[in-house]
């Protein structure tokens, strides 16, 4: 597997990593992590090494993995990383040969139903950009009685360019309402009811307007279609 190859690759970086079965949420503080010695840059490009490896998994196949990886993605700048951030980095490999064939599984139960109509989907969507190669994040949750519980957090590079802020947001959109949708149809699908609401939320005014048709797309007019979805899925379902 992935991460069978992954701890392979740092034991032979880095010699024997005994696994371990558990973390120390402590140790993922930052007022612990900024204690130590500055990184060398031969040290942030370990650092950066594995927190890249460890991400791909963390957001496909083992959602256990996320807090901590993303907690260490913070030392990956010259200025705040320590070498406590790399030693922790190669605990978390540790843990991870301790747990290589974890899995999150779930058992869908005929007597157990939710109720839908109290049931909303949110789907919070960013974006990064940089022109060619722009990054696309989006993070869904459940909100069920009032407690918000979350789905998913997925990250993505986006195959066009894009000419501007506003324009990497809108086809962000259009990923994060594919998304949503997706969830959506699931849920109905597996309990037979129609969900309360979905929200979807961006913090980028002009791709906002753009998506609910209420401003000119002339400057987008380039833009294909398929990246243009989210207006769609805002007439239809009314995100």
């Amino acid at each position: 597997t992935y991460l069978s190859s992954l701890v392979l690759k740092m034991e032979a970086k880095y010699g024997s990593l005994p696994a371990v079965r558990s973390l120390h949420p402590e140790h993922f503080e930052k007022e612990f992590l900024s204690k130590g010695a500055p990184l060398s840059a031969e040290m942030l490009t370990d650092l950066r090494s594995i927190v890249g490896a460890v991400m791909y998994s963390a957001y496909c196949t083992r959602p256990d993995l996320l807090v901590p990886v993303c907690t260490l993605a913070k030392g990956q700048s010259a200025e705040e990383g320590t070498q406590t951030y790399l030693s922790e980095a190669k605990r978390l490999v540790q843990y991870i040969a301790g747990n290589t064939h974890r899995e999150l599984r779930v058992v869908l139960d005929d007597k157990v139903k939710l109720d839908l109509s109290k049931v909303d989907l949110l789907t919070y969507h960013d974006a990064n950009f940089t022109g060619t190669g722009s990054r696309v994040g989006n993070f869904t949750c459940v909100k069920y009685n009032s407690q918000l519980v979350p789905l998913l957090w997925s990250s993505k590079m986006l195959k066009a360019s894009t000419l501007s802020t506003a324009e990497a947001e809108l086809m962000g959109g259009t990923h994060a309402a594919r998304q949503l949708l997706s969830f959506k149809h699931v849920f109905e699908e597996a309990q037979q009811q129609k969900i309360n609401k979905c929200v979807l939320l961006g913090d980028n005014m002009a791709a906002t307007l753009m998506s609910r048709g209420e401003c000119s797309l002339r400057k987008v007019r380039h833009v294909m279609l398929s990246d243009l979805f989210i207006r769609q899925a805002v007439t239809d379902h009314g995100f």
